[in-house]
């Protein structure tokens, strides 16, 4: 598999502790000079980034903005999750077609399990229970029981299936189908695909709001996005973004929707579109850097995290301020992020032991 291919795919084709009101944060511009930036109302966590030409993931101390370590040893790493309570992180292997489960503080292995063609993205269901990954280049979607890390279900849905995620009560995955208009709705009971939303070309990622009754979804091929009735299934309305948009997310007090817009490598975009959720209408664009692709706001609402596809950092957002309060140098090539409010374990580069069974196929360590 081309990383770069999946990497740009949508373009072609429990709250955290404030630890502190004021800090003082190094950022990095590209340069090797940092400078200070004073930052208010810092949080205990971590930001996770899958650096998919860096084969790595990066976990960011949220307290600090500052990387706390890297784990190495995962091809082409397209998307990372981290589950509700925050214990652990899934990430997708796009060349060896597997998921990868990680406990967030000690950086262990806990298993792997086999997924379809071309992995993109893993969720995992809020009562951590289940895990649902989209293969691409399967047009398909794989359950995966984390008990026993087998898969349970493959799953038929639309046209190159890209970025998903789930409902907050969990009945439901609605996936975005990236090579064609729809999105596909998943049903957690039966595992299968109970509806199919037509929304706009060439739909990237969705986000819900946290009561559950909108979901969002970012319009690749539109320049758009949708805003969906999640109890009609119906698309009610649409909104203008930058060029590109890729990933959505809903902040979690339900004021914002925030969509990272990509645009291309040769005719980067370097903004993140910032809309009010009550009256669906823009607050203020703002610029972050190269390839502005992954998005994931803190449990406070206070801060966003986007990766920067093209630049290789991770610009950090003070979404009361609507600046640009840091920006974090990672991986090269970064696409998907997540916050935990668990700690990662500090530590130099550690190299990823993924256990293969006899058959070299995923298999469990635990």
């Amino acid at each position: 598999m081309n990383k770069r291919n999946l990497a740009t795919v949508a373009v072609t084709v429990s709250v955290a502790a404030v630890v502190a009101t004021t800090a003082i944060v190094a950022t990095t511009t590209g340069s090797s000079d940092a400078k200070a930036a004073s930052h208010n109302d810092m949080v205990a966590g971590t930001i996770w980034v899958a650096n998919e030409d860096g084969a790595s993931l990066t976990a960011i101390d949220a307290s600090t903005n500052t990387v706390a370590t890297t784990l190495t040893g995962i091809d082409s790493p397209h998307n990372v999750q981290a589950t509700q309570g925050g214990q652990s992180i899934w990430a997708v292997s796009g060349t060896t077609s597997m998921a990868v489960e990680i406990d967030s503080q000690t950086n262990a292995v806990n298993g792997t399990s086999a997924t379809g063609a071309m992995p993109a993205h893993v969720i995992v269901t809020p009562d951590e229970t289940r895990t649902y990954t989209t293969n691409n280049a399967d047009d398909t979607v794989s359950a995966v029981d984390i008990a026993t890390m087998t898969t349970i279900a493959t799953i038929p849905v639309g046209d190159g299936p890209h970025g998903l995620r789930p409902s907050p009560d969990g009945k439901t995955i609605y996936v975005a189908n990236n090579k064609g208009t729809t999105l596909s709705v998943i049903d957690t009971a039966s595992n299968t695909q109970i509806d199919a939303i037509e929304v706009g070309k060439l739909p990237a990622q969705v986000a819900f709001s946290p009561d559950g009754d909108f979901a969002y979804a970012s319009l690749n091929g539109d320049n758009a996005v949708a805003k969906v009735d999640t109890n009609t299934r119906e698309r009610v309305s649409t909104i203008p973004v930058g060029v590109g948009p890729i990933q959505t997310f809903v902040s979690p007090d339900g004021q914002y929707l925030l969509v990272a817009n990509q645009g291309t490598e040769e005719h980067p975009g370097r903004t993140v579109s910032v809309i009010d959720t009550d009256t669906f209408d823009f607050v203020r664009t703002v610029e972050t850097g190269a390839g502005a692709h992954g998005v994931t706001i803190d449990p406070t609402s206070r801060h966003a995290y986007i990766t920067n596809t093209f630049d290789d950092t991770v610009s950090v957002l003070d979404l009361k301020e609507m600046t640009v309060v840091a920006t974090v140098p990672v991986g090269s090539m970064p696409n998907g992020i997540t916050f935990t409010s668990q700690a990662a374990g500090i530590a130099p580069t550690v190299e990823l032991d993924l256990k293969m069974d006899a058959n070299d196929v995923p298999g469990m360590k635990h």
